[in-house]
């Protein structure tokens, strides 16, 4: 009789706790559109203060991690991002030639130099244009790795 009860008992709980259960009601267009503007106008916010940096280092690498967050909401915006990125790339790289040329690197030196800012080179434009010219967006792995080398 007890195993009889505590069956029952078992049978019946269930039955009410797989009653009492909601169902949620999915995510409505309009908020989901309200959220988008939202992240993009944060986006473009976060990108005038990243613009306002004083380090050009800083200034791509943030950028180039916030372009590829834009790609997937705003991706003309994000083209132009990458654009900005390669001038700023190429400025750090005048920069740092200059630099060399004010220390007197020669020989071997700027050869290897030389070798290294040729691959970095050569990986931010895989990343950032395919052969059929199309931009994937970019993650600063690239960048990073170029700003460790140079």
């Amino acid at each position: 009789m007890f195993k009889k009860s505590l069956l029952l008992f078992f049978f019946v709980s269930q039955a009410l706790l797989a009653g009492a259960q909601t169902i949620t009601e999915p995510a409505k267009p309009a908020e989901d559109e309200k959220l988008n503007k939202e992240a993009v106008d944060f986006l473009r916010e976060t990108l005038s203060d990243v613009n306002n940096l004083h380090s050009l280092e800083n200034r791509i690498s943030f950028t180039s991690e916030l372009a590829g967050l834009m790609w997937f909401r705003d991706e003309h915006q994000a083209r132009t991002m990458f654009g900005g990125l390669i001038s700023d790339f190429q400025q750090l790289v005048a920069q740092y030639d200059g630099q060399m040329n004010a220390l007197g690197v020669k020989g071997d030196e700027v050869e290897e130099m030389v070798q290294k800012r040729k691959t970095a080179a050569m990986a931010i434009a895989r990343e950032v244009k395919l052969k059929d010219g199309s931009m994937v967006p970019g993650r600063g792995r690239y960048i990073e790795a170029a700003r460790g080398s140079i």
